[in-house]
């Protein structure tokens, strides 16, 4: 909170550096989401591979 120059107690307006920010990690985590699942539905009915996550990160790797 702060004054006006009349002395009356105003909220604090929105950040627009915070706002840039959390629509920017927003768009990171929607690409990241798109690309995992693209990359899930392309390799999912192929033979001899094994999926896991660790720490929010998709792994693949294909067994011989």
């Amino acid at each position: 909170m702060w004054e006006n120059s009349s002395g009356t107690a105003r909220t604090r307006g929105p950040n627009f550096a915070e706002i840039a920010a959390a629509k920017k990690k927003s768009q990171r985590l929607t690409r990241e989401l798109q690309t995992a699942i693209t990359f899930d539905s392309e390799l999912r009915f192929s033979q001899n591979w094994t999926f896991w996550n660790e720490h929010d990160v998709l792994y693949a790797t294909k067994l011989d």
